[in-house]
């Protein structure tokens, strides 16, 4: 076999793995090391408490590294032995550093699901969208007072049922300049994502009142939130 041929295969191979990763199929072996008494926990079973631990740091906006901090593993291990305790299973109690996963691997499952709720949300607005005549969506930017990196948020506003939904579309790095013209594209391409199409949807938009969105919304119905401007005020009047 050729050096060439030899590399190929290499290349070819490492993407596979890539995409098996990236797809949350296969999970890496970086882990605690077992002890004697730890019992034999399958892959299935591991996959499984990798997924819950992606969910408990997306839904709960925690660091990745959670998985790994001495509170949480001995949380963890406190509900493994209550289970234990009053399950019906008679083996030895594993530790929760054996069959927690490694950060790697949560920050791996977090992509895969995301993309697979987001399909969900997709279909739900599909439905619901049906018998809705005009919707809200609200928008507004924060920056980490860390990095100073500015977000964007685009949430998504209207009544099923005579009761309020909300949802959060998306919280996006927003890099470019903070123009008009860059603020509305952004909101409108993740309203399109949604498979909503806001040149045919009748939208109220609700924003501060930055000129950057009332400048990129000139052509929109565009309301001003009250909320603000009172923070505002009272910023200003208590700073003074």
């Amino acid at each position: 076999m050729s050096t060439k041929s030899s590399r190929k295969d290499l290349d070819e191979n490492k993407k596979q793995i890539l995409n098996l990763l990236n797809e949350g199929k296969l999970i890496t072996t970086e882990e605690a090391p077992s002890s004697s008494n730890d019992p034999s926990v399958s892959l299935e079973d591991k996959q499984k408490i990798t997924i819950a631990c992606a969910k408990f740091c997306a839904f709960d906006m925690q660091s990745f590294n959670t998985v790994k901090g001495d509170g949480f593993q001995q949380l963890c291990q406190t509900v493994i032995e209550l289970g234990y305790k009053f399950g019906e299973l008679k083996a030895d109690v594993p530790s929760a550093t054996f069959v927690l996963p490694d950060p790697t691997n949560v920050s791996r499952r977090i992509q895969f699901l995301a993309n697979e709720y987001r399909l969900k949300l997709i279909q739900i607005l599909k439905e619901d969208l049906k018998n809705v005549k005009l919707v809200g969506v609200s928008s507004d930017f924060w920056k980490n007072c860390y990095t100073s990196d500015n977000y964007l948020t685009i949430n998504l506003h209207y009544t099923k049922d005579k009761k309020p939904i909300t949802f959060m579309l998306s919280t996006l790095l927003f890099i470019d300049s903070k123009t008009g013209d860059n603020i509305v594209r952004m909101m409108k391409n993740v309203l399109i994502s949604y498979e909503i199409n806001p040149e045919e949807m009748h939208i109220i938009y609700l924003t501060e009142s930055g000129p950057h969105f009332v400048c990129g919304l000139k052509d929109e119905v565009h309301l001003r939130c009250i909320c603000h401007g009172l923070n505002l005020v009272l910023q200003y009047s208590l700073g003074e």
